[in-house]
């Protein structure tokens, strides 16, 4: 057995994680079932903090984790987290829970749509490395170490066979895929609810550099549609040469109507720039010049006619 750190400190709590490939398991999946603990802990703690190892024990591999935190660049082991352990322990079950037995989990109060999709994700990578193996097991318990006679006392336990952790593992892995679908779905009609076609644009100001993507841009344009404001103007990198079509060639760009689509961007329900998509059309502002003020005329005052006296 390893142990990190001088002795165990009274009254602190732990949380045990048994793997039970049933077989050899790789290093690589073996470390990233550890780190997606780690992802795993910081989400449904709700802490920033992450896991160490307290303990390795030999036989099936067993880890004993606890939160740290960063102490003048020293890893040091918390000792009063017994709140944020408990929470993360019973959160972490109820969702292996969920995933195992759907319908089940359907008909309580802790459904699979509580879950994050990211701790999903994350359940899948866990558990990845035992997945499809008749033999494999998994089990997590709190751990606790009394502060009289450094006893450990394994407060509560949950162990999974290899039909459940199938189970998880597949599910989990299928509700997190779904979700990020959705959010693809949902993310495209919020682009397109943003997106202009076929909409007049004239330039407020353009440099002879080249087309930027983000960042500070010299170039800005007014959509009158949108906001009378001269905002920021972007060109997508993956469509070359939109920037010099629209004002190469040009005498003055800015003396131009440009028929455009263009997507605009948006922060607290307020323009801030638009990135132009295709340009359809442009077509030159004429303006009428004023007619010359003409002189006005000299009145002339006709003599009286004059009586004889």
């Amino acid at each position: 057995m390893m142990d990190i750190g001088e002795g165990k400190p009274d009254g602190r709590e732990t949380i045990e994680f048994r793997f039970e490939p049933g077989g050899p398991i790789a290093l690589g999946d073996l470390a990233g079932s550890f780190a997606a603990l780690d992802r795993i802990y910081g989400q449904l703690s709700g802490q920033h903090d992450k896991l160490a190892v307290a303990s390795l024990r030999s036989g099936s591999i067993i880890a004993e984790l606890a939160p740290v935190a960063q102490i003048l660049s020293q890893t040091v082991p918390y000792i009063g987290h017994v709140n944020s352990l408990g929470d993360f322990y019973k959160r972490l079950i109820n969702a292996m829970d969920a995933f195992s037995d759907l319908e089940r989990a359907a008909s309580t109060t802790a459904p699979v749509e509580d879950v994050q999709p990211e701790v999903a994700s994350e359940l899948a990578a866990l558990l990845k490395p035992l997945a499809g193996k008749k033999d494999a097991a998994f089990s997590v318990a709190q751990i606790k170490y009394r502060s009289e006679t450094k006893e450990r006392k394994v407060e509560v336990e949950a162990t999974f066979d290899a039909a459940e952790i199938n189970r998880v593992w597949i599910n989990a892995d299928r509700f997190a895929e779904e979700a990020q679908q959705l959010q693809s779905k949902r993310d495209l009609i919020s682009q397109e609810q943003n997106l202009l076609r076929g909409v007049a644009l004239t330039l407020h100001q353009a440099n002879k550099g080249p087309a930027k993507s983000k960042g500070s841009t010299g170039d800005k344009a007014v959509i009158e549609a949108v906001s009378d404001k001269p905002l920021p103007v972007y060109f997508p990198p993956n469509v070359a040469g939109l920037k010099e079509k629209m004002v190469k060639g040009r005498r003055n760009p800015l003396q131009y109507v440009y028929i455009v689509d263009a997507y605009v961007s948006q922060e607290g329900g307020e323009a801030k720039s638009y990135t132009i998509l295709e340009m359809h059309d442009a077509k030159k502002v004429t303006i009428a010049k004023p007619k010359a003020l003409e002189a006005p005329k000299k009145r002339t005052r006709k003599p009286k006619d004059s009586k004889d006296g």
